[in-house]
Parts: C-alpha cells; sequence; structure tokens
C-alpha cells in the first residue's frame, strides 16, 4: 500500500469516532462529488455502487444526501467496513447506504446503473476490466484519478491510462 491510502485510512478511522468529525472529513470531498455526480449524472433513479469506501464512506454518504440514489458501498477491508456501518447507523442514513465487504475485481456490477471506483481502490485495472464486463449497457462507470502531480503516491493504472487532459476539461465544464 502506498503512504497516501494508508494514511488516508487511519486518518478516517480516527474521525469515525466523532459525527462532528465525520462532517469534518467529508467536507473535503463535497465539491469533488458533486462534480462526479455532474458527469455520471446521477439522480434518485439510479443505483449507484461505490468500490473502495473506507473507514468513512464519504463519496456514498455525499451522493445519497445529494441526489437520493441507493448507494452500496464494498471495501476490501473488514476492519474499514465495520467502521463505515458504524458511520452510516450513526448519520442515520442506513435506508440509502449499505456498506458489504467485498472487492472490486470480484463484484457484480450488473444491478447498478453508476459505478464509482474509489482512488484508493486497487488494483485499478482489474476493477475496471471486472466491471466493464459485468456492468449493464448505458452503466456510467466514475474512476477517480489522482492529480497528475500525486499519481506516483497511488497503487492504480499506469501514468498513461490516465488522459489528464481530458480530466482537465472535464473540470472546466463542470465548473
Amino acid at each position: 500500500m502506498k503512504f497516501i491510502p494508508f494514511i488516508t485510512k487511519e486518518i478516517e478511522k480516527i474521525m469515525s469516532i466523532s459525527p462532528f468529525l465525520i462532517k469534518l472529513c467529508s467536507l473535503y470531498y463535497k465539491r469533488i462529488v458533486s462534480n462526479e455526480i455532474k458527469l455520471g449524472a446521477i439522480t434518485n433513479k439510479d443505483r449507484v455502487l461505490c468500490i473502495g469506501g473506507g473507514p468513512i464512506p464519504a463519496t456514498a454518504l455525499e451522493i445519497a444526501y445529494k441526489t437520493g440514489a441507493i448507494v452500496d458501498v464494498i471495501d476490501g477491508d473488514p476492519d474499514a467496513v465495520d467502521i463505515a456501518r458504524k458511520v452510516v447507523k450513526t448519520l442515520r442514513i442506513s435506508d440509502k447506504v449499505k456498506i458489504e465487504h467485498g472487492i472490486g475485481q470480484k463484484v457484480d456490477a450488473s444491478d447498478y446503473s453508476v459505478i464509482h471506483v474509489a482512488l484508493q481502490a486497487c488494483p485499478h485495472d482489474s476493477i475496471l476490466k471486472n466491471v466493464w464486463g459485468k456492468a449493464p449497457i448505458g452503466a456510467r462507470i466514475l474512476m477517480r484519478c489522482p492529480k497528475e502531480s500525486l499519481a506516483h503516491c497511488y497503487t492504480a493504472l499506469s501514468k498513461e491510462a490516465y488522459c489528464y487532459q481530458c480530466k482537465q476539461i472535464e473540470q472546466n465544464n463542470l465548473l
């Protein structure tokens, strides 16, 4: 595991003990997720799968709060799953966000209209291969990518697989 994902997970574990700290942690993701909601055209009619939720599934929470969509989260770390379940229960959003143990390389994405792959979920190439093979036609797949300057800090797709120019165009169009 690379440095930034490890630190992020540890910070989220600590912050998960308090609703105030959970909301503080979630602030970082608000703008990012708002842009992803626009990019993925996510609505309350969607069923969303978040691959890689961590101890504080901030992306899933924001999607559920902002769109009303049903969001399922999977994470490969059983400790993160246990903590995330407590976070969802504490925030009283269990009717919209479900947390399960699982890995993106094997998840059945056939029931989802939107699939979101977290930056820390890895390996991205195997996850995307699985999702592309199982997602229904018309499903929107969102993969969070690192900033170009931080790509070496994550275990993800090779630098050649990212289209930073396209990403920048999408970001500018969303602002």
